[in-house]
């Protein structure tokens, strides 16, 4: 079955392409909306994504609802949409602007998520200097480098389980970007709510992230660290990072670390994410070699949602796969194994075998 939708793609590209992208182009980084020098820069240019995952083989075989667990979503032998977003983005002279819309399904069972249609990015920016931005709407939150890479460069589609669930995705919020040589410097404030439509609370969520970018000969050195504050309405988080990425010739490798600490406060007015002070930590190892228009990759995973409890929240993921650019990458197409492995309470049958389609504009 793989090797006959991998022959399917070749026959639609017409050639295989030369050679893959550099090693890097896995490691995008999203803090701020990127424009495209190959496109008209005085006018909106329409974006496209979908993401389709085919289920072939799940090691749950029961009737009903698999058992709920972290990075599995449940899915039995057939096909999703994963992601489906359209909009568009544009530049004018030092203004730069974006709306996308868009719907997916939930990573996991635990993080929850429907098939409805939403604002995915609606933002506004001004390039006030060569080394300096400010970007206004709704956009990711500068912490985390998996967070921030944009899904259309995701190696396997998904991110980690620690970016899925310690990470706060896309708020409505206000980004300054202080960008020197070699050194990137992000500061945010949002609502910290998860809505567009105003703020329900006075707390606010602030994150910083400061990135060293170096050339390394025929590839390059990027080091992370980043931390966020927020003050929701009875519970309060702490969240710090770090992360390394390293690029040497046709080699990509990423190591991330995130710990968090959510603790109740307000708890005579609405009811706190969580009982008492509880310690997350998480994060993973993926590295990946490009051949030709394939890149075989594998990423190792931990996450544990509380420190002092040992329950089926202490997880082991692994994720071995290929995937093949094809149509000026334009299509990617590939197939993995996903092992995961509850380190405490109870084991459960939850291996999956996995394809995936994407075409993006």
């Amino acid at each position: 079955m793989i090797l006959g939708l991998i022959t399917l793609l070749t026959s639609y590209a017409g050639a295989q392409e030369s050679s893959a992208a550099g090693a890097d182009d896995n490691i995008e980084d999203a803090s701020a909306p990127q424009s495209d020098p190959s496109r008209d820069a005085h006018l909106a240019n329409p974006s496209l994504l979908i993401q389709s995952w085919f289920t072939a083989w799940d090691q749950d075989q029961k009737g009903q609802t698999d058992p709920s667990g972290y990075g599995d979503p449940e899915d039995d032998a057939g096909f999703k949409v994963r992601r489906a977003r359209a909009g568009f983005e544009g530049t004018d002279g030092e203004l730069y602007y974006g709306v996308v819309f868009g719907m997916g399904a939930p990573a996991d069972g635990i993080l929850g998520g429907d098939d409805t249609l939403e604002v995915v990015d609606a933002y506004g920016g001004w390039n006030i200097h060569r080394h300096l931005g400010v970007t206004v709407g709704v956009q990711k939150v500068p912490f985390g480098r998996e967070a921030l890479i944009a899904a259309s460069e995701l190696t396997f589609q998904e991110r980690s389980v620690a970016s899925n669930h310690l990470t706060p995705g896309r708020e409505l919020g206000a980004v300054a970007e202080v960008r020197p040589e070699h050194l990137g410097l992000s500061l945010g404030a949002f609502n910290g709510n998860g809505s567009i439509l105003g703020d329900d609370n006075t707390g606010f969520l602030l994150a910083a992230r400061a990135e060293y970018d170096r050339a390394l000969g025929d590839g390059m050195l990027s080091v992370g660290a980043n931390g966020l504050y927020d003050a929701g309405l009875a519970t309060e988080e702490l969240g710090l990072g770090v992360d390394l990425e390293v690029a040497l010739g046709s080699i990509a490798f990423l190591m991330e670390g995130i710990a968090v600490r959510l603790e109740p406060t307000n708890t005579d007015i609405s009811s706190p994410a969580v009982l008492g002070t509880t310690q997350r930590i998480g994060g993973h190892v993926q590295v990946g070699v490009n051949v030709a228009q394939w890149q075989p990759a594998l990423r190792v995973e931990y996450f544990d949602d509380d420190r002092d409890a040992d329950d089926n929240g202490d997880i082991l993921h692994g994720i071995v796969g290929i995937t093949g650019r094809f149509a000026e990458d334009r299509v990617r197409a590939g197939a993995g194994f996903v092992h995961r492995h509850e380190l405490e309470g109870q084991s459960l049958s939850n291996d999956t075998a996995r394809i995936w389609l994407q075409l993006v504009y």
